[in-house]
């Protein structure tokens, strides 16, 4: 059950990093707070990729 989370959760960092970058092209860099939540996008979608690199190693540990 944790490589269906693992996979899943990178996955979700993916489209959260690929959404953020298309929403990026509209917007311009000032630093407002619009644009420090734009950066939450990034930072979550290298969040949750972190994560799942962690529980599908933790995983495959698991099992070895």
């Amino acid at each position: 059950m944790k490589f269906v989370y693992s996979i899943g959760s990178i996955i979700l960092g993916v489209f959260f990093l690929i959404v953020t970058y298309k929403d990026g092209k509209t917007t311009k860099p000032n630093l407002t707070t619009s644009y420090i939540m734009h950066l939450r996008g990034y930072v979550g979608g290298v969040g949750f990729i972190l994560l799942g690199v962690v529980i599908l190693v933790e995983a495959i540990c698991d099992k070895g």
